[in-house]
């Protein structure tokens, strides 16, 4: 999705977003930002960006968090992404990714 191309442009970040029309939502699978530029509210500038792409467009978001790519801990990143509204999925939910994020006004996981 370009409006997503361009934020890694802008922001020296790498960010892997895909659209899925048979669920009406986005699968983050992957957001890296550079060691240098973390802690910074970087991640949190980006994620408001995408949850407002989300929202306008009526697209819940589905994700797993991952450490692999760098970040410290699963856990810190699942509390980050509980700051933006992501929920865990318990198995409740017909897709396989352990956090998702309805979009505002929209309920249909």
């Amino acid at each position: 999705m370009r409006v997503f191309e361009e934020l890694e442009d802008v922001y020296n970040i790498k960010l892997w977003i895909t659209y899925s029309s048979l669920h009406k939502d986005l699968l983050l699978s992957q957001l890296v930002i550079p060691k240098d530029n973390r802690n910074k509210g970087l991640g949190s500038k980006i994620m408001k960006i995408i949850i407002e792409h989300a929202d306008k467009n009526q697209l819940n978001i589905r994700l797993t968090p991952d450490d692999s790519l760098g970040a410290t801990s699963i856990n810190r990143l699942k509390k980050f992404y509980k700051r933006f509204g992501f929920i865990e999925n318990k198995g409740q939910y017909r897709f396989s990714e352990t956090m998702y994020r309805e979009a505002k006004g929209f309920k249909n996981v």
